[in-house]
């Protein structure tokens, strides 16, 4: 079944870190199931994630700076840790590059800081690839993700891009193939998955299942219908 990622601050570094090992898992044929995972994702969305430094600022403190806002009481020792970890990040970095410089993506900066600054300046927000759309959100880092309703800047932009993704691999679905990693082909069932947006009333086909793309106080939520 055709993927899209959709995630916020260091989830999207957890998503790329999956589809790193998943492709390694296809293309060494370990295991055809975990593998299956980076042939089936099309598209990719982040929201706040660090994916590069600075001259000024390393990824690594960047990511530590990130941690102590994204989750609750992080111990001193994991800080330390992820501001030590430069080369490790550096090379998650060029991976992902690797394995995803055709892939469509969407990245998403906040434009107004909290307390303590941006969290994620539209610099390290930025992430290498040949067909990525940006954008950014009237908000800072800890309410990027928060929508009043429907008719919000910020939802309709994420949601814009989730659609678009949509509709481009439903056409990609039915065609018949599929073209993520380095000569990957893979056909796939065009039986459709309807994804609406409450805010446009558009919608696109794509699976077997129906799910509703809606908003909540705090967040997106998917639903099957």
């Amino acid at each position: 079944r055709p993927i899209i990622f959709a995630r916020h601050s260091l989830g999207g570094l957890v998503i790329k870190e999956a589809l790193i090992r998943s492709s390694g898992y296809h293309n060494n044929k370990q295991d055809l199931a975990l593998g299956s995972v980076y042939i089936s994702t099309r598209r990719v969305v982040f929201l706040g994630t660090p994916h590069r430094g600075s001259s000024k600022t390393a990824l690594g403190q960047l990511v530590a700076n990130v941690a102590k806002f994204a989750l609750q009481r992080p111990t001193g020792k994991l800080i330390k840790l992820l501001e030590q970890e430069l080369d490790i990040l550096e090379r998650h970095r060029r991976s992902f590059a690797g394995i995803s410089n055709t892939m469509p993506l969407a990245r998403v900066s906040e434009e107004l800081p909290t307390v303590a600054g941006l969290i994620v300046p539209e610099y390290s927000a930025s992430i290498d690839g040949f067909n990525v759309k940006t954008s950014t959100i009237p908000a800072n880092y800890m309410d990027m993700c928060k929508f009043d309703n429907p008719g919000d800047i910020g939802y309709r932009r994420i949601s814009g891009h989730i659609l678009t993704f949509t509709q481009q691999a439903t056409k990609e679905v039915a065609q018949g193939k599929h073209t993520t990693g380095p000569g990957a082909s893979v056909t796939q069932a065009s039986t459709p998955y309807l994804v609406t947006s409450s805010e446009s009333g558009q919608s696109a086909k794509f699976s077997t299942h129906v799910i509703s793309l809606s908003h909540s106080g705090d967040s997106f939520e998917v639903e099957e219908v």
